[in-house]
């Protein structure tokens, strides 16, 4: 899946995917002060935490090549967006799921106050994002019974698990004041400063406009014994200000370091208020209502202060602005968590994996008990990956595009020619599955099975269209069988969420997932060799 452009080790990193991935060194002073300054606290330096190991402090890896963001719509999309199978409409709202009994047979969408309707000969696939997905269901009549007959809605399928299990990352930013001159990106973005960041960028594609938001970070664990980390730390080279227009970069010289848990344990939902896919869904994160998710966010503000304190940032001459040098006690620092913190905008969970009662996707992220259709995003993960989400969605949409690039055996057939029909056929033949992609805002994958499609879809809320015709996608496509192989083999017979689970498997900025989803890895078959 990634081509990543940095040193590192093979067994772990792909080199040959379509999704681009740098590594930057830290040659910027206030990114090796912060690197001692962790250093000095126990925090080492890490070259590669997509590697062997995930813990420590570096440089973002990012999505970001010659200065620009490496998208799924530019490196998914846009080499081919003149194929002669692919159709792309925007401005489309979805409005429902076509159901045909306990079959799914199409999609019901706007476009222009429009109704039109798009059929699937064979599979739908929803990729709306955490919050859409369940919302485009509920609105279908799947769902829990009792919550759709009170917006009237006819219940066509009961899933008590959609739009439940709502997980995100809840994040708290400290802020410090740097009295240092020159150093922070509150000086270098004003005035002369400015405009030589935007000239660096013009003639080089390098500077503060070349750099992801959090340019560096620190993976920690809480105590000692874990086997893996479970706080994030994250620099942002600058302090922002609320204005009427929204955030704005400060006056002051500072900077913002965020800490929080990365697998937190509080569950939310998200539901629908109306029969109707132009009025917004409700959604309650019910952050830190599970008590280790609480201790541990303190935790990390802890360490974040014990860094921004350490020796070696003394030169710049940081004082710290909130949560602020009096509030010393556990109680003290989580009111202000309370009152301080926001999303990160990793929502996932709300149509989770699983086989128990709450499960609303199988490991081939089918809808349980609806034919025909199913959901990747990230609203099928059972729990929060250990980093940003992005990349887990981008993984899921590839399994989708595998799964439904292989034909399925027909019941009326028996085993033998089951075998000479499915088994025996190359995944990169003659094969014509009709897939339906409805693709949401946000943090929705652009759809990786797009490859070679017609689609129909892409910005407004709750979801947008995208109709795809997969044609010999394996090899027409020109994808990597190394960079699928890396994501739980070039097989059908991997469950790459699995295998995220069993082996630890990570990327960050907006390329990670680590995630030790051991609730899980024993319900699918893993495939360690595939690593």
């Amino acid at each position: 899946m990634e081509s990543y452009a940095g040193e590192g080790d093979y067994a772990f990193r792909g080199r040959e995917g379509p999704l681009r991935v740098t590594n930057p060194e830290p040659h910027d002073p206030l990114f090796a002060t912060i690197i001692k300054a962790a250093a000095q606290v126990g925090i080492q330096h890490n070259p590669d935490y997509n590697g062997v190991s995930q813990e420590g402090v570096a440089m973002s890896q990012a999505t970001i090549a010659g200065g620009r963001r490496m998208s799924t719509a530019r490196c998914y999309l846009d080499p081919v967006r003149n194929r002669w199978n692919l159709q792309i409409e925007t401005k489309a709202l979805t409005e429902g799921l076509v159901l045909d009994g306990k079959r799914c047979t199409g999609v019901r969408y706007s476009v222009g106050g429009e109704v039109r309707e798009a059929r699937a000969a064979r599979a739908v696939v929803v990729s709306a994002g955490a919050f859409n997905s369940p919302q485009l269901l509920e609105l279908s009549g799947i769902g829990q019974p009792e919550r759709l007959r009170n917006l009237g809605i006819e219940v066509r399928h009961e899933l008590p698990g959609v739009g439940e299990n709502l997980r995100d990352h809840y994040v708290p930013r400290t802020r410090w004041l740097v009295g240092k001159k020159g150093i922070t990106f509150n000086d270098r973005a004003r005035g002369l400063g400015l405009a030589h960041q935007v000239l660096r960028y013009a003639l080089f594609r390098q500077g503060m406009l070349a750099m992801t938001g959090a340019p560096i970070r620190a993976f920690v664990c809480s105590r000692e014994g874990l086997e893996a980390p479970d706080l994030m730390l994250g620099w942002i080279p600058m302090l922002f200000e609320p204005s009427p227009r929204g955030p704005k970069i400060s006056r002051q010289s500072g900077l913002t370091l965020y800490a929080h848990a990365m697998r937190p344990e509080s569950k939310g939902s998200v539901h629908i208020t109306a029969a109707d896919a132009r009025r917004p869904p409700a959604i309650n994160f019910n952050f830190l209502s599970s008590p280790p998710d609480a201790e541990l966010t303190v935790r990390a503000v802890r360490i974040a202060r014990s860094i921004m304190t350490a020796p070696a940032m003394t030169p710049l001459q940081v004082s710290e602005t909130a949560p602020g040098a009096d509030r010393t006690t556990d109680d003290a620092i989580l009111d202000w968590v309370k009152k301080a913190a926001e999303t990160t905008y990793h929502p996932v969970g709300t149509c989770k994996m699983g086989s128990d009662p709450m499960a609303v996707v199988d490991a081939q992220l089918r809808v349980h008990g609806i034919a025909g259709l199913r959901i990747a995003d990230a609203s099928i993960m059972p729990t929060l990956a250990s980093g940003n989400t992005n990349a887990p969605s981008i993984m899921i949409g590839e399994k989708a595009a595998d799964w439904c690039s292989i034909p399925q055996p027909d019941p009326s057939l028996n085993a033998n020619d089951r075998f000479r029909r499915v088994g025996g056929a190359r995944r990169s033949s003659l094969f014509h599955p009709l897939a339906l992609l409805v693709e949401g805002r946000n943090n929705a994958p652009a759809s990786p099975g797009l490859r070679q499609c017609v689609s129909l879809g892409s910005t407004p809320s709750p979801a947008s269209i995208i109709v795809a015709v997969w044609h010999g996608i394996r090899s027409a496509s020109g994808h990597s069988p190394a960079a699928d192989d890396r994501f739980g083999g070039s097989t059908d017979t991997g469950l790459a969420y699995a295998s995220i689970a069993s082996h630890s498997l990570s990327f960050d900025h907006r390329l990670r997932f680590r995630a030790p989803l051991t609730a899980i890895a024993s319900a699918f078959r893993c495939q360690r060799e595939a690593l």
